[in-house]
């Protein structure tokens, strides 16, 4: 096992690596450190890990992302927890804006997941889990802020960086996305076909609408201005 694909697997089972001084610590939550052969693999690239420690309290930065950002090719053999071939890898990593490098982590699905994106395909048309909040807001600065605030979160959460692929592919996955911007639209509305509060509901609504799944964010903001009104509504 490469050191890279040790990150990969000890990030995937929540284990953390810190320095004390100059030794190592190794945390995690109760059993995932029972794995003899995971802990036979940190003291293997000891030395190594610590190296990359030190380069990431140096300069301020995430050693296991700068590993990473590195990888401008990834094999089947980098990711622990998904069997892929070559060929299907290929073709997520393709699907992914930046490519390999946008690539933070590849999963199978939890099997909630699987019975989500089952009544996703199942529908033609909108999207039975397809949720929707109608703000508004007295000025875009405010608007903006919020967008602001809600990007802040998706760089923050890799849940809200995660797409689903499955085309093509042996077993449906879900793929991390480093640096996913969230969508904004804006969208021109006639106050003289009425109410935009009810236009945006009507076309936007979850029964006739849907998100393309495959790519990250999950999200998307729709912005309309209502000259009408005294806010503007998203």
């Amino acid at each position: 096992m490469t050191t890279i694909q040790l990150f990969f697997l000890l990030r995937a089972k929540g284990i953390v690596l810190a320095l004390k001084g100059d030794r190592l610590s190794v945390k995690g939550e109760k059993g995932s450190l029972d794995d003899q052969k995971l802990l036979d693999a940190i003291r293997e690239n000891k030395q190594e890990i610590i190296q990359i420690l030190k380069q990431k309290s140096a300069g301020g930065q995430d050693g296991i992302y700068s590993i990473a950002r590195q990888t401008q090719y990834i094999t089947p053999s980098m990711l622990p927890l998904v069997e892929l071939p070559q060929e299907a890898l290929d073709g997520i990593v393709a699907a992914v804006d930046g490519g390999a490098v946008n690539v933070q982590d590849i999963y199978p699905l939890a099997p909630l997941q699987e019975g989500v994106l089952y009544h996703h395909l199942l529908t033609e048309v909108g999207d039975p889990y397809l949720g929707y909040s109608l703000l508004a807001f007295d000025s875009r600065e405010r608007l903006d802020a919020f967008l602001s605030a809600l990007q802040a979160v998706i760089s923050r959460h890799d849940i809200l960086r995660t797409g689903v692929q499955w085309e093509g592919l042996p077993e449906p996955v879900q793929v991390v996305w480093r640096e996913a911007e969230l969508p904004v639209e804006e969208v021109a509305l006639d106050p003289q076909a009425g109410s935009i509060e009810e236009q945006l509901k009507a076309r936007f609504d979850p029964r006739e609408y849907r998100l393309d799944i495959r790519r990250a964010p999950l999200l998307a903001a729709k912005v309309a201005e209502d000259p009408g009104q005294e806010a503007g509504t998203p």
